[in-house]
């Protein structure tokens, strides 16, 4: 119901090549459903690829909650009622660390160390651990804008370690 704990997912970032294809996303949403009774509310930019990208994912799963183009306050009060957070490497990520929110952040070609929440910060960064060459700070692998180390991360993998946090 409506009194439900919620977790947001940002599942896009201005540029592509810093989150994992819109499928993965479809697949955590199923698994998070599968697993546990959170509502999921889905953020993110309703224009351009950014739009194109949640529409994908909207189509595959009609009954999300999906919030795009919120002004930052209103993003702050989503995050800041959420019960954890999951995103890519983007201003809403930073929002969720400040807001002291349990969850995971995926880095890939970005430099987590340099970007990423602090060790001791209750969201925690996920990030491939068999590609040697991240993180490389490029826009995709070999002029692609898509990242291997990202497309190659497994779903399943990922809401494991998320909900040992939670």
């Amino acid at each position: 119901g409506n009194d439900d704990p919620y977790l947001v997912i940002h599942p896009t970032s201005r540029w592509l090549f810093k989150t994992p294809k819109p499928a993965f996303w479809i697949e955590v949403i199923d698994l998070l459903r599968e697993q546990t009774h959170f509502r999921i509310c889905l953020t993110g930019v309703g224009a351009g690829l950014e739009g194109e990208f949640i529409e994908a994912i909207k189509k595959a799963c009609p009954d999300l909650i999906v919030y795009t183009d919120l002004s930052i306050k209103e993003l702050v009060n989503l995050i800041a009622g959420a019960y954890a957070f999951l995103g890519v490497d983007t201003f809403s990520s930073h929002l969720a660390w400040t807001l002291g929110k349990a969850g995971s952040v995926l880095f890939g070609p970005s430099d987590d160390i340099a970007w990423g929440p602090p060790d001791n910060s209750s969201l925690k960064v996920y990030a491939s651990q068999h590609h040697l060459c991240r993180p490389c700070n490029l826009d995709g692998c070999g002029g692609s804008k898509r990242s291997d180390c990202l497309d190659s991360l497994n779903p399943v993998d990922v809401i494991d370690e998320l909900l040992q946090r939670l």
